[in-house]
């Protein structure tokens, strides 16, 4: 019937505004849903960036800064060979560059700034053979530096347990504590208040020492003798390391 047709137009009207409606609102729903994942994919690569950058942050300043909880310090942890810091005697006695030739060194050496400051102060001195060891002390880091063959810088830490200590001497042995370094010496004393502190000393005349060739007695060997000894007959040469040899009956043979 004509009324039936009527009822039947108006539910498929209100069934095609229904379905706009609810088409409207899923397109709505899709939208925020869309919307909240992209926030979310935003803060994600905002937090991994951050985190990033801390790291990065965190492990180039490393040998700068110590990272404290109340009461508990985190001990830094040092990989590879363990630094080399130069103390003003070793530089001055310029082996370490004849060491490094020989490229056995694979450990990163350091000059601390206050040993440079220490050596121009020697190559300014008034006293003539003190400036002529720091200038000769400027030249063996100068070699050191243009070398290919040495990993050597000038470390400009600012760390408050090292400017702590006047002596130079101190403030060396408290920076090689901080970096987990060892110090490269000929100083006797250097030598000993490092040892008492628990760091760790490389020393040039003990290196000297052990490279010496072994002689053992009996042993025969040629040696030129240069210059009378002490007692009658003796006569003085020395082996290609420098090991001085006193020969009995041999100053005829000078």
């Amino acid at each position: 019937s004509a009324q039936a047709k009527a009822q039947y137009t108006r539910a498929r009207k209100d069934y095609a505004r229904a379905k706009a409606e609810y088409d409207h609102q899923m397109e709505d729903y899709n939208s925020y849903i869309a919307h909240l994942r992209t926030i979310q994919l935003v803060r994600l690569l905002l937090g991994a960036g951050a985190v990033f950058l801390c790291v990065s942050f965190v492990l180039q300043t490393k040998d700068v800064f110590r990272f404290v909880i109340p009461y508990v310090e985190f001990a830094k942890q040092t990989k590879g060979p363990r630094p080399l810091l130069l103390d003003t005697s070793v530089i001055i006695d310029g082996r370490i560059a004849d060491i490094v030739d020989t490229q056995i060194l694979e450990s990163e050496m350091l000059v601390p700034r206050f040993i440079l400051t220490e050596l121009q102060a020697i190559a300014d001195s008034d006293d003539k053979l003190k400036r002529n060891r720091g200038r000769r002390g400027l030249d063996i880091l100068r070699q050191l530096q243009n070398s290919n063959k040495a990993d050597i810088r000038i470390l400009d830490a600012n760390i408050p347990d090292v400017n702590d200590n006047r002596e130079v001497d101190a403030k060396l042995v408290a920076l090689a504590q901080h970096l987990d370094g060892r110090v490269v010496t000929n100083d006797y004393n250097l030598n000993k208040i490092a040892q008492l502190r628990g760091v760790g000393v490389v020393n040039i005349n003990d290196l000297a020492n052990a490279l010496k060739p072994v002689v053992l007695p009996g042993e025969t060997m040629t040696v030129k003798i240069i210059k009378p000894g002490e007692e009658p007959g003796q006569g003085v040469g020395y082996l290609e390391d420098g090991t001085m040899i006193v020969a009995e009956q041999s100053r005829d043979f000078i």
